[in-house]
C-alpha cells in the first residue's frame, strides 16, 4: 500500500514540474573521447576488446551506434567466430558481432541445439539472449526453430512480469523485480511482436509500464533514474537499457506508451550527466541511451544551451554583448524552427527585481539553430545573472517537447575607472579640521611626498564607475598597500566602502597611532599603492598613488623586514626524531655471551657426562622421538628467525603449524616411558 502511495506521490509531482529539458548534449569531442576509449582496448593480435567476446560485442554495437567503421574487422571476425560456442550468452554475442560486421556463417548443429534448448528455458536471461539470436536479422543463420518453441520463449518472458510494479524478475520465486530486466524484456517482446499473430497477449505489458517508470528514482527534480536489484549493473545500464526496451516496444508495436514528456526528459537528463564513462559497456548503453530517448516513440527533449557564458558591458567592437543560445536535441542536431523566450534575467541575489522579462530571442542572420538578444541594452551591471528561458518547437511541434522553464547562468563582465579621487593628511580625526584633500587621477602618482606624523590621520577616497553604463560599481577586492622603501616590507588595508549620494564610495582611513605596530615603528618612506580587481571587470587596478613619509613614535622592532609574499618561501627545514641512543659495544656482545651461555653449558654438561642412548625409545615410539626431537629443533629454529625477520604474527602461525605434530609425537614418546616405568615397577 505504502508502494502505491508513493507511486501516486511521484506521478504527481512529475505532472505538475516544468520542463525545464536536459543542460547538456552529445557533442562531437564527446563521440570522440568514446571512440577513443573503446579503440584503446583493441587488441592488435586478435582484434578483440579487452580481450573478451561480451566487450568486443558492446564495442561493436556502440561504433556502430556512432557510425564508425570497426577498426581490424576481420581480424575481429576470426576472435568471434572462435568463442561463439559454450554458453548462450557467447552465442548471441558472437552471432550478432558477425551479423553487425557482414562476416556471418551458418552455426553448427551444437550450437543451434543449445539455442532451442535456451528458448525452452525458465530462466529470463536465456529466453533473452536465445530469442536475440534467432530473430532478424540473425534468423537466416539458425536452422529448425518451432513455432512452439518461439511460442514458449514468449509465455516464459510473459510470466516473469510483476505487474504491480512494471519490473520482471529473472525466474520464478524471485521477491523483487529489476528495472533493468524490464528493459531487457521489452527488448525481446519487441523482436518477437513480428512473428505474433495477435498482440492482445501484450495486455499486461501495456497495463504495467505505467507503474515501471513511476517507480523511478525522482529524489533529485530534475533527474529520473532507475536500479537493479544489485550493484553488478549500476545506474546508467539499468536507465538505458530501458529506455531502449521502452522505444523498441513502443515501435514494434506502433503504438504509444503511457510514458509523460517529463519522465523522458528526467532521463535524457540523467544520460546526459553520465557521458564520462570509463568502459566499453557504460559506452555502449550511454549511446544506445541517448539514441532511445531520442527516438520517434516519444516526444524528444530540446536541449538549450548557451553559447556565450561572458557578456561584455562595453561599447567596444569586438566584444560579445549579445546572449546567444543554441537549441538542439540530445545530439546536438538542429530541431527546426522555435520560438525562444527570456521570460526573466535577475541577480542571483535578486529574483524578486529582474532586470528583463519577456523578450524574445531573433535567430542569427546564416545559422539555423542559433538565437541571439541584446543584453546589454538592459544596462546590466557587472555580476552573476540567472537567465530563464521559454522554447516553443514552430515546425516540429508534434516530435519535439516544449521547454517551459529552463535557467542558465550567465557572467556580466565590464571595464571600470576610478573617479572623485582624493587623499589628505591631518592631525586631526574629523575630516572638518582635516586638510585640503588633494585630487588624484588614476594611473598618475602625485609629484609631492605627503607626510604624517606619529598621530596623524590619512584619508584616501575615491569612487568607481561603470564605463559603460556610467552607475556606480563594487569590487571584492580593494586594498591600499604602503612598502617601505627600504626594507621593502608592505604592510595592506582593506578600502571599505559605503552608500552615498550618487552611489558607492570607497574610503580609507588610517589612525598612525593604532595602526604603528602593523608598520613595526618603523619610520621612513612609505610607497602608497591601490589594489583592486574583481573577477567581474576586465581591468584590475594597481598603481602607486603617492610616496608617504610616515613618523612613528616609539622603538623600531629589529628584525622586521618580513618574507615577500610574491617570492619563493625558504626552505623548511625538518627536523626527525633523532635516532636512538644504542648501547656500548662491549654492553651488547656481554649481553650476547649471557644469552649463549645456557647452551654451551647444556654442551658442556653432555660431553661430560658422557653420551647415553640407552634409554632412547624403541619400535614405534622412536620414530615418534625423532619427530619430537625434530619439532622441538624447528621451534628453536622459529624462534631464532623471529629474532632475524619475522614478525610476531607470521611467529606464531608457523609457531602453531609446528606445535601440533610436536605434542603428539611428544605425547607418544611419553606414553612409551610411562609402560617402560610401569613395567619395571611391576618386576
Amino acid at each position: 500500500m505504502k508502494m502505491i502511495e508513493r507511486c501516486i506521490l511521484i506521478f504527481c509531482t512529475i505532472l505538475v514540474l516544468s520542463f525545464a529539458g536536459p543542460n547538456d548534449y552529445f557533442t562531437q569531442q564527446d563521440s570522440e573521447q568514446i571512440q577513443n576509449l573503446i579503440k584503446g582496448k583493441q587488441s592488435k593480435s586478435t582484434g578483440a576488446f579487452n580481450d573478451n567476446l561480451k566487450d568486443t560485442y558492446f564495442a561493436v554495437e556502440t561504433l556502430k551506434y556512432l557510425g564508425v567503421k570497426v577498426p581490424n574487422e576481420k581480424d575481429v571476425c576470426k576472435f568471434v567466430k572462435a568463442e561463439t560456442k559454450d554458453k548462450i550468452e557467447n552465442i548471441f554475442y558472437g552471432v550478432s558481432v558477425q551479423e553487425t560486421l557482414n562476416c556471418a556463417e551458418s552455426l553448427s548443429k551444437p550450437i543451434n541445439e543449445k539455442i532451442i534448448s535456451a528458448l525452452k528455458s525458465k530462466d529470463l536471461y536465456d529466453v533473452i539472449y536465445a530469442v536475440g539470436t534467432i530473430t532478424n536479422p540473425h534468423k537466416k543463420l539458425v536452422e529448425n526453430i518451432n513455432p512452439s518453441d518461439i511460442s514458449t520463449a514468449l509465455h516464459t518472458i510473459l510470466d516473469l512480469l510483476d505487474s504491480e510494479y512494471g519490473t520482471w524478475f529473472s525466474e520464478e520465486n524471485q521477491e523483487e523485480g529489476s528495472p533493468y530486466l524490464a528493459g531487457l524484456a521489452l527488448s525481446t517482446l519487441a523482436q518477437l511482436v513480428p512473428s505474433m499473430s495477435d498482440q492482445t497477449v501484450l495486455s499486461s505489458v501495456f497495463d504495467s509500464i505505467r507503474a515501471l517508470l513511476e517507480n523511478g528514482d525522482d529524489s533529485d527534480e530534475t533527474l529520473l533514474i532507475f536500479r537493479h536489484t544489485d550493484n553488478n549493473i549500476n545506474s546508467l545500464k539499468a536507465t538505458a537499457l530501458l529506455i531502449k526496451g521502452l522505444s523498441d516496444f513502443s515501435n514494434a508495436t506502433r503504438s504509444k506508451l503511457d510514458v509523460q514528456d517529463k519522465q523522458i526528459e528526467g532521463i535524457a537528463t540523467f544520460l546526459i550527466s553520465q557521458k564520462f564513462v570509463s568502459s566499453i559497456e557504460d559506452a555502449y548503453a550511454l549511446v544506445v541511451g541517448l539514441h532511445s530517448v531520442n527516438s520517434r516513440a516519444f516526444k524528444r527533449p530540446i536541449v538549450i544551451s548557451l553559447i556565450n557564458t561572458q557578456i561584455h558591458a562595453t561599447k567596444e567592437k569586438g566584444k560579445e554583448t549579445e546572449i546567444k543560445v543554441a537549441v538542439t536535441d540530445i545530439w546536438g542536431k538542429e530541431t527546426g524552427k522555435n520560438k525562444v523566450f527570456l521570460v526573466r534575467a535577475y541577480r542571483s541575489s535578486k529574483s524578486d527585481t529582474p532586470l528583463l522579462s519577456n523578450q524574445e530571442f531573433s535567430l542569427v542572420d546564416g545559422e539555423k539553430n542559433i538565437y541571439a538578444l541584446d543584453f546589454l541594452a538592459a544596462r546590466p551591471d557587472p555580476g552573476s545573472y540567472l537567465l530563464e528561458f521559454r522554447v516553443i518547437p514552430q515546425e516540429k511541434e508534434d516530435q519535439f517537447q516544449n521547454i517551459t522553464s529552463a535557467f542558465r547562468r550567465v557572467q556580466v563582465v565590464a571595464e571600470v575607472k576610478m573617479t572623485d579621487g582624493t587623499i589628505s593628511v591631518s592631525e586631526y580625526e574629523s575630516r572638518d579640521f582635516a586638510g585640503k584633500p588633494i585630487p588624484f587621477i588614476e594611473g598618475q602618482t602625485l609629484p609631492n611626498v605627503l607626510e604624517l606624523g606619529a598621530r596623524g590621520h590619512l584619508v584616501l577616497a575615491f569612487k568607481l564607475k561603470n564605463t559603460a553604463s556610467g552607475r556606480s560599481v563594487s569590487v571584492h577586492q580593494t586594498f591600499a598597500k604602503f612598502t617601505n622603501i627600504q626594507t621593502r616590507k608592505s604592510v595592506y588595508f582593506v578600502i571599505p566602502h559605503s552608500s552615498v549620494q550618487g552611489g558607492l564610495s570607497y574610503e580609507l582611513k588610517l589612525d598612525v597611532t593604532k595602526n604603528a605596530a602593523k608598520f613595526d615603528y618603523v619610520s621612513g618612506d612609505y610607497e602608497l599603492e591601490l589594489l583592486l580587481g574583481d573577477s567581474y571587470i576586465v581591468n584590475s587596478i594597481h598603481w602607486v598613488v603617492v610616496k608617504v613619509k610616515i613618523t612613528f613614535e616609539g622603538t623600531p622592532k629589529s628584525g622586521s623586514n618580513v618574507i615577500d609574499p610574491f617570492k619563493p618561501l625558504p626552505i623548511i627545514q625538518h627536523k626527525f626524531r633523532p635516532e636512538e641512543k644504542r648501547a656500548p659495544e662491549i654492553i651488547t656482545n656481554l649481553f650476547t655471551i649471557l644469552v649463549v651461555l645456557p647452551i654451551l653449558v647444556l654442551l658442556f654438561g653432555v660431553i661430560k657426562a658422557g653420551g647415553n642412548l640407552g634409554n632412547y625409545p624403541s619400535g614405534k615410539a622412536a620414530l615418534f622421538a625423532v619427530g619430537f626431537l625434530a619439532g622441538l629443533g624447528a621451534m628453536l629454529g622459529l624462534i631464532f628467525f623471529y629474532w632475524l625477520q619475522l614478525n610476531l604474527f607470521q611467529a606464531l602461525g608457523y609457531g602453531s603449524v609446528l606445535a601440533v605434530p610436536t605434542i603428539v609425537s611428544g605425547n607418544v614418546v611419553l606414553g612409551f616411558y610411562a609402560k617402560q616405568r610401569a613395567k619395571i615397577k611391576d618386576e
